[in-house]
C-alpha cells in the first residue's frame, strides 16, 4: 500500500471476506481526491488446472492484468467478470478461457486474448486518451482502441442457443480478430439458430472485426452485426462464410469478393454472389457455395455507419490498409 499522507492509511480497511462457498477480499477508503487516493499492488496466484466456478472483480481506478505476456492463463473459469470505473483491462497473458466472460469499465480500454464456450460481453464507453497510450506503451503497437481483442468461440455441443460476442463502446476504436470452431452436427431442435453471434459496436470512431474458422472447424452459421456513425465499418469474412449481407453507409457501402476461390471442402463447388441491391449507399445481396442445397444453413452479415463507408469483404486474402488484422494486437495467436 502507498499513500501520501497518514490519514489517508488509517481510513483505509482491508477485509478478507467469507460465505459459505465464496471468498473474498474487500478494500474501502474514504472517498478522497486522487492525488489523495491510496495505491495498492495486488497479485492473485490460482494453481493451474484447478477449475474455478466463478472470479469477480471491481476494482474501480485498479488497473487489471490478468497473465503473463508470455504465457497461458491455465485456469479455466466457469464465469470471469471483471469490473471497475476508469479501470484498463489488460489480459497480457496469451489466453483466457472462460465460459462465460463480462468485462465492463468506462473511462477506459480492454485489451487480450480470450476464449469462450457461451458468451464473451466487452464493454467501454468514452475511452481516456491517457489509458489509451498506455495500453498502447505497453504493447508496443500502433493502435488506440478502446477494445482491441484477439477472441476464439468454441462451440462444443448443440446446444439451443449460440455462442455469443458482444463488444461495444463510444468515440474509440473497436478492433477485433475472431476464430470460430464447432465440431457439433447443428442437430439443435430449431434449424434457424445461429452457431455464433457476433455484435461489434461503436460511436464515432471506426469498427474492425475479422472472422475465420478454425483450421478443424465445421462450417458454422454465424451472424455479424457492426455498427458505427461518423466513422467506417470494416467486416472481413473467410471463404467459408454462406448467407446474407447488407450493407448500409450515408456515403458509400463497398462490396469486395473473389470469384475464384478453392471450395474449402473440396467438393468442387464454385462461389457464388447474388446481388439484390446496389446502389451508392446500400448493397445487399447474399453469398453461397451450393445454392441447390434445400437445407441451407446461412448466416447473416450486416454492417451500418453514417457519413462513413461501410466495407465488406469475403477475399482469400485480405490486403489493403483498410482491411481487419487477423490478429487484431499482433501478438502471438491464442
Amino acid at each position: 500500500m502507498k499513500f501520501r499522507n497518514p490519514y489517508v492509511r488509517d481510513d483505509t480497511s482491508v477485509c478478507l471476506m467469507r460465505t459459505p462457498d465464496k471468498v473474498g477480499l474487500g478494500i474501502y477508503s474514504s472517498n478522497s481526491s486522487a492525488a489523495e487516493h491510496p495505491a495498492f499492488d495486488l497479485s492473485l496466484h490460482l494453481p493451474a488446472g484447478l477449475f474455478v466456478d466463478e472470479l469477480v472483480t471491481n476494482l474501480p481506478f485498479f488497473t487489471q492484468t490478468i497473465g503473463s505476456s508470455r504465457e497461458d492463463f491455465e485456469t479455466p473459469l466457469g464465469t470471469l467478470q471483471l469490473g471497475g470505473s476508469f479501470s484498463p483491462m489488460f489480459v497480457s497473458g496469451r489466453n483466457v478461457t472462460a465460459q462465460n466472460v463480462i468485462a465492463q469499465t468506462s473511462f477506459s480500454t480492454i485489451w487480450g486474448h480470450f476464449t469462450t464456450s457461451e458468451s464473451l460481453t466487452l464493454q467501454t464507453s468514452q475511452a481516456d486518451t491517457q489509458d489509451l497510450a498506455q495500453a498502447k506503451e505497453f504493447f508496443r503497437i500502433p493502435y488506440q482502441s478502446a477494445i482491441n481483442v484477439n477472441v476464439s468461440l468454441v462451440r462444443l455441443s448443440d446446444e439451443s442457443k449460440p455462442v455469443a460476442l458482444s463488444l461495444t463502446t463510444e468515440n474509440a476504436i473497436v478492433q477485433s480478430a475472431v476464430t470460430i470452431s464447432t465440431t457439433t452436427n447443428n442437430t439443435c431442435e430449431d434449424p434457424s439458430v445461429s452457431d455464433f453471434t457476433i455484435h461489434a459496436q461503436s460511436a464515432n470512431a471506426p469498427v474492425r472485426v475479422t472472422v475465420i474458422h478454425a483450421p478443424d472447424s465445421s462450417a458454422a452459421k454465424v451472424d455479424v452485426v457492426a455498427t458505427s456513425s461518423y466513422a467506417p465499418v470494416v467486416v472481413s469474412l473467410d471463404t467459408m462464410f454462406e448467407g446474407t449481407f447488407s450493407l448500409t453507409s450515408g456515403i458509400g457501402a463497398d462490396f469486395d469478393e473473389d470469384d475464384d476461390i478453392p471450395d474449402p471442402l473440396d467438393r468442387g463447388r464454385r462461389r457464388q454472389y447474388t446481388i439484390t441491391e446496389n446502389t451508392a449507399w446500400e448493397v445487399d445481396g447474399n453469398a453461397t457455395w451450393d445454392p441447390n442445397d434445400p437445407f441451407p444453413r446461412w448466416g447473416s452479415a450486416t454492417l451500418s455507419t453514417q457519413h462513413a463507408k461501410a466495407i465488406l469483404y469475403m477475399k482469400k486474402k485480405c490486403t489493403g490498409s483498410s482491411c481487419p488484422s487477423l490478429n487484431a494486437m499482433n501478438l502471438p495467436n491464442p
